[in-house]
């Protein structure tokens, strides 16, 4: 799975901390990180990390769809970046 989401990867600027406790609420601009470390990567392993953090909590939401819409990435691939996150104990 890793290899096919290296496939097309687009490295950009990641957060490199997506715990829940870098994420605040900004109100009508939705969420922001704080804290960042400045990494090369792709963020949806950031979104990724953040959505397993959340889906922790018990919830009536599906957190994946929800993430995935809020930082517009396609929620299949989320959740793939959700599976290797996982698998690295994240």
């Amino acid at each position: 799975m890793l290899a096919e989401l290296a496939q097309d990867h687009v490295p950009g600027l990641c957060h490199g901390d997506a715990s829940s406790g870098n994420v605040i609420s900004s109100g009508m601009h939705g969420w922001m990180y704080i804290d960042p470390r400045g990494m090369s990567g792709e963020y949806a392993y950031d979104a990724a990390v953040m959505a397993i953090r959340i889906a922790a909590v018990p919830s009536s939401i599906d957190i994946a769809n929800f993430v995935a819409e809020a930082v517009q990435v396609p929620e299949s691939r989320l959740r793939d970046w959700m599976a290797v996150a996982h698998a690295a104990r994240v």
